[in-house]
This record gives C-alpha cells, sequence and structure tokens, in this order.
C-alpha cells in the first residue's frame, strides 16, 4: 500500500495492489477523517466523498464501482 499527499491542491491519493484484496474486478471505496482536540472543546468531521459535512461513519457514501485496468 502507498499513499501520496499533495497539500497544494488538497489531495490524498492511496493505492492498494489488488493481490491485497484477492484480486477483485472491481471494488468500492470511501473515505473521511476526524480531528478532536484533546479536551474535546472541537471536533472537526470530514466525508471525503463529497462536499457534506455529515459524520461518515453514520452512513458512508461509497464510490462507483472502481474496475480493475
Amino acid at each position: 500500500m502507498t499513499h501520496l499527499v499533495d497539500y497544494a491542491n488538497d489531495q490524498v491519493t492511496v493505492s492498494i495492489p489488488r493481490s491485497c484484496l484477492s484480486n477483485p474486478r472491481w471494488v468500492q471505496v470511501t473515505i473521511g477523517a476526524m480531528s478532536v482536540k484533546r479536551d474535546f472543546s472541537a471536533s472537526f468531521l470530514d466525508n471525503g466523498q463529497n462536499a457534506s459535512h455529515r459524520d461518515p461513519s453514520a452512513t458512508p457514501d461509497w464510490s462507483a464501482r472502481i474496475k480493475r485496468a
């Protein structure tokens, strides 16, 4: 598994070899991030699939099927 963070373009790229996932014909992905202050006075949730600010752990938004090349 590899990853690349591009802060200038606000983008994260993750690559996982199909062989690590039993070589499927397609996959779907969802992503979310959460940050909480140590004293719990503030938190930040981000649903990486769209512009929503809804909690990504509630009902994740899945990508379309990503087929192998």
